[in-house]
Order: C-alpha cells, then structure tokens, then sequence
C-alpha cells in the first residue's frame, strides 16, 4: 500500500475508511495528511464511496501521497489492509460508537481520532491518540506525535486489542448513564 502511495517501505502508513459524505470530514484527515506529509514520510490509503468522491479526489490531487480505493464487502480483506497500515485515521465526531474504529482495534492498529464521539472512546479504551474535534492543523500534530512514537503506539494497541468494547457494551453504558443523568434531573 505504501507503494501505491509512491512511498517507501520506511514511510508510515494511514488507512482511513468510510463514506465520502460531509459528516465523515474527509478534508479534515486529507489536509492533515498533507501537513504531516510536510514534516514526516506519510501516505493515506481512504477506502469508501459516496457522494463526495469527486470532491475529495480533487482535494487531495495536489498530494501524490493519498490514494483512494472503493468500498468493500470482504471483511477479511479489510482485515487485512487495516493490519497492515501503522494507524486508522478518522475524522467524523458525530459517530455514536464508530465501528471502524472497534474494528481497527481488534486488528491490533492503534487509532488516531477526534477528542469527541465514539472513535474517542476507541482511543481512550486502547492505544492511540485524539485530536481537537474539526482542527486539521491538530489533526496534523497528532498524526506527527503518532509517528515519532509510533513503536510505543503499535506496541500498546497490540496488548489492547482483545479489550475492544463491543457496540452491545458501548449502548448497555451509554443507556446506563442516560438513566443516572435523569435520576440526578428528577432529584434536583
């Protein structure tokens, strides 16, 4: 994958994976790959479709560095590119619980998210690291951060990567606190 990025074996590779709608913030992670691209050997593999697609292979046009591949059924395949990249990179802090990024963790690959939604959780539950929700330039940092640690991040999420919460966990907590929150409302 890192060859097809016009990369060499030493770089470090995102994978990023979703669809290409707004929500997803797709520029967000390509204009962060590119910044850390400035400072660090980077490639971005975005595998996904949608909408946006155009739009977004405009974007990264100017970044021989990104490249995107469709979306796919083959649940091994997937499998196998997430545990062949150095890191999951996701931009979207809308997602209550954010499969991909449980999916990323079970792989064993560390996750580099937003501050805010489910992929943070992901994050605070294994290796990985957050970045301020929607700021590219933090984004950017993170992914940086992430490189020059990057054997402490892999060694970490490889000794996490059995305590992924599962979404059946995530909702059984998350309905567990909206029933104390409105017990606390009721009491006041």
């Amino acid at each position: 994958m890192l060859e097809r990025c016009s990369l060499g074996p030493d770089a470090t590779l995102l994978i990023a994976v979703g669809r290409h709608a707004a929500e997803k913030r797709w520029p967000l992670v390509i204009a962060a790959a590119t910044a850390a691209g400035a400072q660090r050997a980077v490639g971005l593999i975005q595998i996904g479709g949608g909408g946006e697609t155009s739009r977004l292979q405009r974007e990264a046009r100017a970044n021989p560095h990104i490249q995107f591949l469709p979306p796919t059924d083959d649940r091994a395949a997937l499998a196998a590119m997430l545990a062949s990249a150095d890191a999951l990179i996701h931009g979207c802090e809308a997602e209550t619980f954010c499969m991909v990024a449980a999916e990323a963790r079970a792989c064993g690959l560390p996750v580099i998210a937003p501050d805010q939604g489910g992929a943070a959780d992901q994050v605070k539950a294994g290796a990985g690291l957050t970045y301020m929700s929607g700021d590219s330039r933090s984004a950017a940092e993170a992914i940086v951060r992430f490189i020059d640690r990057s054997a402490e991040f892999r060694k970490q999420a490889g000794e996490k990567s059995g305590s992924v919460q599962n979404m059946e966990t995530h909702f059984r907590d998350l309905f567990a606190l909206y029933a104390t929150e409105l017990e606390k409302s009721h009491a006041a």
